[in-house]
């Protein structure tokens, strides 16, 4: 059972992902369970195997949220945990 603070009043973990834009060329306007929006910069982690097909823009642009985290085509994702922590808040 998860901690109660860390629960919104959905029910979710406040770091869920709700919705998310991208912003060309590697940034992700996120909007989480909490009501938080944040700006995260992907750049870095394209040094990463798993993420190599992210360097393609296009495909980079097929991002999207599955009620936890932001997902890409082919079984690719990204800790929720790490969007929140290292996001920027923008609002």
């Amino acid at each position: 059972m998860r901690n109660s603070s860390e629960l919104t009043r959905s029910g979710n973990p406040h770091w869920c992902v709700i919705n998310v834009e991208v912003i060309p060329p590697y940034t992700l306007k996120l909007w989480f369970a909490d009501g938080s929006i944040k700006l995260y910069d992907f750049t870095p982690n394209l040094q990463y195997p798993c993420f190599q097909r992210l360097k393609n823009k296009g495909f980079f642009r097929c991002a999207k949220s599955d009620g936890s985290t932001v997902v890409w085509p082919g079984n690719i994702d990204i800790a929720p945990e790490e969007l929140y922590d290292n996001g920027i808040t923008c609002y």
